[in-house]
């Protein structure tokens, strides 16, 4: 129905929006707080795999850099 589709596309930008972020350089905690997830492990499990291993090192070692 039209709800399931439009969930699913709010699903989608969310996604989308974390990657991006991410990628930016956005730390992985920022991102956490900014998407709702209670653990940072929930944020890495779903997202990092889309980042080189470089972006990876880069998102976590910022601790919460930038999270205001």
């Amino acid at each position: 129905g039209q709800e399931t589709d439009f969930g699913s596309r709010l699903h989608d930008l969310r996604h989308r929006f974390a990657i991006d972020r991410l990628r930016e350089g956005w730390s992985v905690y920022r991102v956490q707080k900014y998407i709702g997830h209670d653990s940072v492990k929930t944020t890495e499990r779903y997202y990092l795999r889309y980042l080189s291993q470089q972006q990876q090192d880069r998102v976590r070692s910022d601790g919460d850099n930038g999270f205001r």
